[in-house]
């Protein structure tokens, strides 16, 4: 090529190439968003594939190695490059996905359960074609299938297509095998122990004859424990004519009820026809006593021995004997007097007294009165009181007596004194426990 300018031969001819890529508008946008949604997000992982462009421009230049002149040439082509499979692949999906939905008219099928022999079978219950049987035949054919399952001893299952045929009509013949089966299946259930079965199905013979009444009493007699219902196990009763009591058991005639103390001997062996029995003077107080219950059933015999339970009966007199037997573990006052006055008039206090307790007695205090010869209290004429309270420093350990020599020197100034009266005991112990005596009580400890 010659340069037009110089006429140089000397000219260098290049390409270039002009890359223009462009992201799309408004409306393909908004096309993006709209099947985003419709594909609930789906379409989202090629939106940012489908939605940019590219296109490329060549041109051819000659530039002069001589004089620099730049020498232009027409474009040799330009390309569009645009994904359109693309958009392709995506609008096929977003028709899978919008004629993948499930139709909102079209129903699923019904599945019905129904319950055979204690489990559940699952049963598709699909809509009756209209072949024209009349419902007098569809009720002739679950009749006669229902009684050749009786038959057969497919118990449960012929149950379940008679009480289909009864939801049609009604029909004495049907009631009655119905009956009978339930009948069957109940002493099927009572055979193998299945107790609360066997009484549902009892439960649902609408006419019980004589046969049925036994086999119901069978079953309760087996399976029943009659419920006791006062005293609570481990009551306190305070009376000793406590009335205990029982829930009634069904078609029992009457009950038998025994009564242990607590060394497991018998003390009651007895019946009632009713559901309760009171106590009388063979119990002791401040006892403990087990008792338990079983119903008698007509024709059969006894049933099973409800649970076991324990009472103890604790009357006030009862408590306060055993209180009493307490306050008399705690000391022993052998001796309480008081020596001859003096020239002043002074009377000594004399306790001799012995520590019961299996506790170490930190301190014991006693109050004592004084009286004179005519049995009347008397005061110090000093002090102008007559109560006087002396305390003992221990330790004082169980069983360690005191007071043999020891005593309280002149507590009391008066020449009428004679004797003194033990009123009352406070003990303190060394775990910091402690315990009153009082003048009702004092008694119990002097011996």
């Amino acid at each position: 090529m010659i340069c037009p300018k110089c006429g140089s031969e000397n000219v260098r001819i290049d390409i270039i190439t002009d890359v223009r890529t462009s992201h799309g508008g408004c409306l393909s946008w908004f096309f993006i968003a709209v099947l985003t949604v419709l594909t609930c997000g789906l379409f989202l992982f090629v939106a940012l594939l489908i939605n940019w462009s590219v296109k490329s421009k060549r041109s051819k230049v000659g530039i002069c190695q001589n004089c620099g002149y730049v020498i232009k040439f027409h474009d040799d082509a330009i390309s569009l490059t645009k994904k359109w499979w693309v958009w392709v692949i995506a609008v096929f999906i977003f028709m899978l996905i919008i004629g993948g939905l499930p139709d909102p008219k079209q129903e699923s099928p019904k599945n019905e359960s129904i319950a055979v022999t204690g489990e559940t079978v699952s049963q598709e219950v699909n809509t009756k074609e209209l072949d024209g049987k009349s419902s007098k035949d569809d009720f002739q054919e679950l009749k006669e299938k229902g009684i050749k399952a009786i038959t057969e001893d497919r118990l449960s299952e012929g149950i379940d297509l008679v009480l289909q045929a009864l939801k049609q009509q009604n029909d004495l013949e049907l009631l009655k095998i119905l009956d009978e089966a339930y009948y069957e299946r109940a002493e099927y259930y009572y055979s193998v122990e299945n107790y609360k079965l066997a009484l549902e199905d009892i439960q649902k013979i609408k006419n019980k004859d004589p046969q049925t009444k036994i086999l119901q009493i069978r079953v309760l007699a087996s399976s029943v424990k009659p419920s006791l219902s006062n005293p609570v196990n481990g009551a306190k009763i305070n009376s000793k004519d406590h009335t205990l009591r029982w829930h009634n058991c069904a078609e029992a005639d009457y009950y038998q009820i025994q009564i242990e103390d607590k060394n497991w001997d018998t003390v009651i062996f007895t019946t009632t026809e009713t559901t309760s029995f009171t106590l009388t003077q063979y119990f002791e107080d401040l006892s403990v006593y087990y008792w338990h219950v079983r119903a008698h059933y007509p024709d059969y015999g006894y049933g099973l021995w409800s649970d076991k339970i324990w009472f103890t009966i604790e009357t006030p007199e009862g408590k306060t004997k055993l209180e009493n037997e307490r306050i008399k573990g705690l000391i022993r006052v052998k001796n309480v007097y008081t020596s001859n006055p003096n020239s002043a008039g002074g009377v000594d206090l004399h306790i001799i007294w012995q520590n019961l307790s299996p506790k170490v007695i930190k301190y014991i205090s006693f109050t004592v009165v004084p009286y004179n010869a005519v049995n009347d209290i008397v005061q110090c004429t000093i002090r102008d009181e007559s109560t006087f309270t002396g305390q003992v420093t221990g330790p004082v350990y169980s069983g360690e007596w005191r007071g043999e020599s020891t005593y309280w020197e002149c507590p009391w100034y008066n020449n009428t004194i004679r004797r003194a009266e033990l009123i009352g005991v406070s003990i303190t112990y060394m775990d910091g426990s402690k315990e009153n005596i009082n003048k009702g009580q004092v008694s119990l400890v002097q011996y």
